[in-house]
């Protein structure tokens, strides 16, 4: 929620920008028509685009998006975001905080119990891959691609400090 306080407004485009027309599909949206839901999809999310003074684009999966990625693309293109093509996963700064943005991430677990521990070892990965490589894991790292509210934060230590890192699907 924009409250008027942050130095910017940056808008993320995490992935699975349409539903697709997957046979399995046809019965969760109202049309097959990729360009349909594009064109559903650009008209919603424009008028935020152009309020913000950023917009990332993150790739999602073949099976919403088409194999050869032309949708996304021409999205991407109409939305004024396109520079080559969408990424699949990029890092930014956004007023400060370093963000790790991708669709795929830890897929919540299936019981009440096992719920956090992908997000929880893939977090603590990410701060060991970090420390022998020598660098410093960002502060928050997205992910789309599950739906599910998912949030987390994991304290590591390494040659930068100690620091938490936030993990949210």
């Amino acid at each position: 929620v924009f409250d008027g306080t942050a130095d910017e407004v940056v808008v993320l485009l995490m992935g699975d920008e349409i539903h697709g027309n997957s046979e399995k599909s046809s019965s969760e949206t109202w049309t097959s028509s990729l360009q349909s839901q594009a064109m559903a999809y650009i008209q919603l999310v424009l008028p935020a685009v152009n309020k913000a003074s950023k917009t990332y684009y993150i790739k999602g999966t073949s099976w919403h998006m088409g194999v050869d990625g032309t949708v996304e693309a021409a999205i991407a293109r109409e939305l004024g975001v396109y520079k080559k093509t969408p990424f699949h996963k990029m890092e930014v700064t956004i007023d400060g905080i370093r963000f790790s943005l991708q669709h795929k991430g830890p897929k919540p677990g299936t019981r009440a119990w096992t719920r956090d521990n992908a997000m929880f070892y893939m977090l603590k990965d990410i701060s060991f891959r970090s420390m022998q490589r020598g660098d410093e894991p960002a502060d928050v790292y997205l992910w789309a691609h599950f739906h599910e509210d998912l949030g987390m934060s994991y304290k590591a230590a390494g040659p930068w400090g100690e620091k938490t890192i936030i993990g949210q699907v």
